[in-house]
């Protein structure tokens, strides 16, 4: 969550993204995909796209 926050500046933030579906994890929200290694992947990999300026 570290990193997530880092990203969105704030914990409000990051915790408000991690609870809204995201067209780019398929409409998931990323917190329900977080049970899984995949799941896990697929959010870190979203994050680092926004964190380097790419649509995520």
């Amino acid at each position: 969550m570290n990193e997530i926050t880092e990203t969105f500046g704030s914990q409000k933030a990051a915790v408000k993204w991690m609870n809204t579906s995201n067209i780019g994890l398929r409409d998931e929200k990323p917190l329900s995909l977080c049970n899984s290694f995949t799941g896990m992947e697929m959010v870190r990999n979203s994050v680092n796209r926004l964190k380097y300026g790419m649509t995520a």
